[in-house]
């Protein structure tokens, strides 16, 4: 959870855009910092102690700078700062509010439609790549939890797997509360702004679930029904041009990582034809040894030290003959799926055609 920019500063001459750029990143970090001081271990060391202080410090000398900032294009938050800080319980760092323009309407004060029309598009940019954030976590831990029941056992590697997959429940929570807090502010000043958040609903828990295999199938079939999250495109559905840029972006996603897959297809086998080779290779240099080990009677050694050596180099020799063997026994299968298919590849083709 940590994310921290440093002791980056912000402007003072930003335009209205930058700031409110700033604002939301700077609130991220307030949080991460948040989470992270409450979920510290009973008994820190000193130097993590000093760590989360130096971070709280460098957090603090940005939000200074970003209220110097604010003063010239929100002059009403100033008196809301005052007012706010003047009330008990607002000690900690992230209790302090940085009023963002729509903070400054809820608390009744007064802004610029032009701030609050930038937040807005801002907030539902960021309520967007929430839901691809979860997206992306939420087949991770599909993916894991499928590869943990079906390769992984006992309690060692039971309890390292668990792990990873709170870690990754941690990564899905987080981006569940950023898309809530975002998507409050776009569903309350969406008619203030005059704009419609399209694909965007309220996000509840039973909403943030993964998509299992061949779900887009079932689903039809009246046996999977699939969560709005994986349906939230943010388009127009009605509009031709804004259709056709989404499929020409999602087409080019998926066209690279198709490229990035047959990659690593060319990689496996060249990895698998450098072991076949270094065994060989391995064969032959105890071949070699095997001759000398004869010609060692010159060096005066007995007879059965001679007779050993020879024995064990054509063990090694045969060792690394018999591995050659059995991985082509084993690959046989791999090399024949990675070639087949229209768009197949295999190390041996004259050309690569690539997806």
């Amino acid at each position: 959870m940590k994310k921290d920019f440093g002791k980056k500063a912000i402007k003072v001459s930003v335009s209205a855009t930058t700031l409110i750029v700033e604002a939301l990143d700077l609130k991220e970090v307030i949080q991460c910092f948040k989470w992270d001081t409450e979920h510290q271990s009973l008994h820190p060391t000193d130097l993590q102690k000093a760590r989360l202080l130096d971070r709280g410090f460098s957090i603090l000398s940005q939000m200074d700078a970003f209220f110097e900032a604010q003063r010239l294009h929100m002059p009403h938050a100033v008196i809301l700062h005052d007012k706010l800080n003047a009330k008990p319980g607002n000690s900690a760092l992230w209790n302090i509010p940085l009023l963002l323009p729509s903070e400054i309407i809820n608390h009744g004060g007064t802004c610029s439609k032009t701030l609050l029309d930038i937040e807005w598009c801002l907030r539902y940019a960021y309520c967007h790549d929430s839901l691809e954030q979860m997206q992306k976590h939420l087949l991770s831990r599909t993916g894991l939890i499928a590869y943990k029941l079906k390769y992984l056992h006992g309690q060692y590697n039971g309890t390292r797997s668990s792990q990873t997959v709170n870690a990754i429940s941690t990564k899905i929570n987080a981006c569940a509360t950023k898309y809530r807090v975002s998507f409050a502010m776009v569903d309350k000043h969406a008619k203030a702004v005059g704009c419609v958040a399209s694909g965007l609903r309220k996000l509840n828990p039973e909403d943030i679930r993964g998509i299992e295999r061949n779900a887009l199938h079932n689903q039809w079939k009246m046996d999977v029904t699939l969560s709005w999250i994986w349906y939230a495109m943010g388009v127009n559905f009605e509009d031709d041009e804004a259709v056709h840029d989404n499929l020409r972006i999602s087409w080019c996603k998926a066209l690279a990582r198709a490229h990035q897959w047959q990659e690593e297809c060319l990689l496996i086998q060249e990895e698998m034809r450098w072991l076949l080779v270094t065994f060989e290779k391995q064969a032959l240099e105890w071949e070699r040894r095997s001759t000398n080990s004869w010609n060692a009677q010159f060096r005066n050694m007995t007879p059965e030290v001679i007779e050993g050596c020879a024995a064990y180099t054509a063990r090694q020799t045969s060792l690394r003959r018999n591995l050659a063997v059995f991985c082509q026994s084993k690959w046989l299968k791999v090399l024949q799926e990675l070639a087949m298919g229209p768009r197949g590849i295999a190390l041996d083709n004259s050309e690569y055609i690539l997806a």
